[in-house]
């Protein structure tokens, strides 16, 4: 089937980077009187593929725990299952007057708005109730319940000087990279911050008795957050992008879990078989 000469719209404001293309809406409308399948090109449906999060920040307070930083970062961009709550969305509130007699009113936009974000993380748990025990401790680190004050001042060295909270001490930053499906660095759909999260409940521990029955536990974790999205936002999500690389990854090439039989089992099964065939019916 021969390529579109004019798939994509010409780089216009809809476009923030040069590189993207956007599909060409005006020539390839498909549900008018008739189809125009000649310019199916230009009607291609957009395919998003799971977004990508990557912390750019963590919690200035975790240099005062070892580990912290490296668990934060695999919790959340290697073992969370789904992320909800960061999905963009504009809004533009209505103003309105009278207009004429019958009681409609005519509307005028107001203020501007981003949606609130409220991202929350699903993650199985793991060996140890790590996941529920890791984010317990960092809301005890912001504020402990028995004192209402950050337990943070107890676990460093008594010579340190610990500066008041801001923001940036206790709250992490996430970038949010949302790909095409050819996860090239200049394709990509578009790319936000939020800023500001922190955790506000572990959820439940989740231990109780019932006969007969075990649970597999999975932990969901609500944060608070402050979104940024622009531009901007995208051009930074783009030059990540590139240092990722994830285009250039081929799972084809995986190294196999072995490449021989463990010597502690080397001569048995069917080795111990072919062993036993090969004496009794081997060729001289």
């Amino acid at each position: 089937m021969p390529q579109m000469s004019n798939p994509f719209l010409p780089v216009t404001d809809l476009l923030p980077n040069t590189q993207a293309g956007a599909g060409n809406i005006i020539t390839g409308g498909q549900l008018g009187f008739g189809n125009n399948l000649p310019n199916i090109d230009a009607a291609t449906p957009l395919v998003l593929r799971p977004i990508v999060p990557i912390i750019t920040h963590a919690p200035t307070m975790f240099q005062y725990l070892p580990g912290m930083t490296d668990i934060l970062k695999a919790l959340l961009e290697n073992h969370a299952r789904s992320i909800d709550g960061i999905d963009l969305q504009y809004t533009i509130d209505p103003g309105a007057t009278p207009a004429g007699q019958d009681g409609q009113e005519l509307n005028v936009p107001t203020n501007a708005k981003r949606a609130q974000v409220n991202p929350q993380f699903t993650l199985p748990e793991i060996n140890g109730n790590l996941v529920w025990n890791f984010f317990r401790l960092w809301m005890r680190l912001m504020k402990d319940p028995d004192t209402q004050a950050a337990s943070l001042a107890g676990v460093i060295p008594g010579s340190q000087i610990l500066r008041p909270h801001v923001l940036s001490m206790f709250t992490m930053d996430m970038l949010f990279i949302q790909y095409d499906t050819t996860l090239r660095p200049e394709n990509i759909i578009d790319g936000y911050f939020i800023t500001s999260m922190w955790p506000n409940d572990t959820g439940v521990a989740g231990f109780k008795k019932q006969i007969a029955q075990s649970d597999v536990v999975e932990r969901t974790i609500p944060f608070h957050g402050v979104l940024q999205h622009n531009d901007n936002t995208r051009a930074v999500a783009q030059q990540i992008a590139s240092l990722l690389r994830l285009h250039t990854i081929d799972y084809n090439f995986s190294t196999p879990i072995a490449t021989q039989v463990e010597s502690n089992i080397l001569e048995a099964g069917l080795q111990l078989a072919a062993d036993a065939d090969l004496a009794n019916f081997g060729q001289v």
